[in-house]
Formats: structure tokens, C-alpha cells, sequence
């Protein structure tokens, strides 16, 4: 798989209606409006000093949510693992924040990974 799962990172929701409602009144998009998922993500990672190429995500997006306070987990594909296995190398740049980045395992796999001796 090349799946990464990127969880504690606050976004901002991206809805159609958000996108379609156009200008502020002020006649400037509201800030966060025209930014996807990948863009925030992309900025966040930037900002910390990890390089991320967009041209090689194929999907982003937000998992349902827990409970109404917690921040949703983000799954970002690439289209190909030489993309993913630097990104995980980067990740301990984001020691000392609260984001964490990992290998997105299936239920099976996660399973084995947390067991003793593993």
C-alpha cells in the first residue's frame, strides 16, 4: 500500500458549498475557503520543514471522526512508494508537535504490529 495516516492535524473542513459560495462581501475568498485537504496538509509539512510534492498525491482526505472533539486522521495515497518512504523518514521532524505520521496498515497488519515480540 501506499498509504500514509497523518493524525492530531487540525484542518479546516472543505465543503462544496464552502467552495461554490464564492467571494467574501469584501470581494477577498475567505482565508482556508479555496484550500483543500492536501493543500493544508502540504503547508503544515512546509512549515515544518518537511518537503512534500503534491504531483505525487493521488488522494487526501479526512476519516470520520470518533467523537465531535477529536481531530480527524488524514489519509494521503501516493502514487508510489518511493514518494511515501521519504515522507516517513521526514517524520521525525514533527517531534515536539502533536502530529504523527505513519504507515497506514489494514486492521490484519495493525494487529500483528501491536503484538508483543513483533
Amino acid at each position: 500500500m501506499n498509504d500514509v495516516i497523518i493524525t492530531r492535524l487540525r484542518v479546516r473542513p472543505h465543503s462544496y458549498a464552502s467552495a461554490v459560495a464564492g467571494p467574501c462581501p469584501a470581494g477577498e475568498p475567505s482565508p482556508g475557503v479555496t484550500e483543500s485537504t492536501e493543500e493544508q496538509v502540504a503547508s503544515f509539512l512546509l512549515s515544518k520543514g518537511i518537503k512534500l510534492d503534491c504531483d505525487s498525491v493521488e488522494a487526501c482526505h479526512p476519516l470520520p471522526r470518533r467523537g465531535n472533539n477529536d481531530r480527524p486522521a488524514i489519509i494521503m495515497r501516493f502514487s508510489n512508494r518511493k514518494h511515501k518512504s521519504p515522507l516517513l523518514k521526514q517524520g521525525r521532524l514533527l517531534k515536539g508537535s502533536d502530529v504523527f505520521i505513519n504507515k497506514h496498515l489494514t486492521k490484519k497488519n495493525a494487529d500483528i504490529a501491536r503484538r508483543p515480540g513483533s
